[in-house]
């Protein structure tokens, strides 16, 4: 059996992204210039897939559960002219929970909780935000989930899943994984242990 091509996109910008607010399950719309992200990116997969030879009714479309996602995953599919009703929604993509911190800046979170922020700065893959996830736990669901993953398919999901991603491909090591800049203009093609970015 062939190790499936898998395409991961980080969701288009948010307000909160815009203004440095920690998302994680708060269920935030794309903004504007989010909109126009996507549509850049869909663009580029469609052009990719035609290079390759590749029929874009071979690949599902899933999505993690969020606003931003789902969004994302509808213009995608309409780029690829796919129907929004062939889109998957896929629990095990949402992004990892950041607990109190969610709806806060950095400054914010220094603020009330800077103890905490400075001891998840030593380790930011195995500690979670207070009452949130941390990357390390975000692995096990996401590792059981590519593990059992078949068929090649268009992926939308988050950052922190991405950094996850990354790691499991073996293109990062955790420390690095954990603070890897994620950007919302580029795909990650991710086939067996070969990870690019396209």
């Amino acid at each position: 059996m062939t190790d499936p091509d898998l395409y991961f996109i980080r969701h288009g910008q948010t307000d909160w992204n815009a203004q440095g607010r920690f998302q994680g399950h708060s269920d935030i719309a794309l903004n504007d210039r989010g909109r126009v992200q996507v549509d850049q990116i869909a663009a580029r997969l469609r052009q990719h897939l035609e290079q390759e030879n590749i029929e874009a009714v071979r690949l599902e479309i899933i999505t993690s559960p969020l606003l931003r996602a789902r969004q994302t995953a509808i213009r995608i599919a309409r780029a690829l002219d796919r129907a929004d009703d062939m889109i998957v929604i896929e629990p095990a993509l949402i992004e990892l929970s950041f607990g109190r911190w969610e709806g806060m800046n950095t400054a914010e979170i220094k603020a009330v909780d800077n103890a905490h922020r400075r001891a998840r700065k030593v380790d930011r893959w195995a500690i979670a935000p207070p009452g949130g996830e941390s990357y390390a736990q975000g692995a096990v669901r996401i590792g059981a989930w590519l593990a059992a993953r078949q068929g090649d398919a268009v992926i939308v999901t988050h950052s922190g899943i991405m950094r996850i991603v990354s790691h499991l491909a073996g293109a990062l090591l955790a420390p690095e994984a954990a603070i890897a800049i994620i950007p919302h203009d580029r795909i990650l093609n991710l086939c067996g242990h070969r990870a690019r970015w396209l």
